[in-house]
């Protein structure tokens, strides 16, 4: 398994990440409003003999993989989204299929968890998201003639 990243390696901001990897789940593909618009991600559990983690696959990867697929990414790359690692794909990774396969009771049931200050930010230490929230639109009255 030279020159793959190993899962229990992976830390957030890795970028052109090469892993080796087998889809233990699919939980299923969704749109979702991002800043830049309305976009389609599917989530998975993927895993390799060091670990499990999560897998965001953006736009037409979202419906690539099926559960039991050991798969070579290259070019993913690492964030963290509520505290919870995830290795994300979208166009300019490649998928490998048809690798050795990695055997399902050789992938332990360990996620990688994000824990350090620069990559959480804890709900209690920001006032600011303890008030409650403006809305967003502005209201106009009419004035009456």
């Amino acid at each position: 398994m030279s020159g793959y990243v190993q899962i229990n390696s992976l830390k957030p901001g890795m970028k052109g990440v090469n892993v080796r990897v087998r889809v233990l789940e699919v939980q299923g593909v969704k749109n979702i409003r991002t800043r830049s618009g309305i976009k389609t991600i599917g989530r998975y559990i993927v895993g390799d003999r060091t670990g499990r983690i999560v897998l965001i696959a953006w736009g037409r990867k979202a419906h690539t993989l099926k559960e039991g697929d050991t798969v070579v990414l290259h070019g993913a790359w690492v964030t963290v989204y509520r505290n919870e690692v995830q290795l994300n794909i979208g166009r300019e990774t490649s998928i490998e299929f048809n690798v050795e396969p990695i055997p399902r009771d050789e992938i332990p049931e360990v996620f990688p968890v994000s824990n350090t200050v620069s990559e959480v930010v804890r709900r209690s230490d920001t006032p600011s998201l303890d008030r409650p929230r403006k809305k967003s639109r502005t209201r106009f009255r009419r004035e009456k003639r």
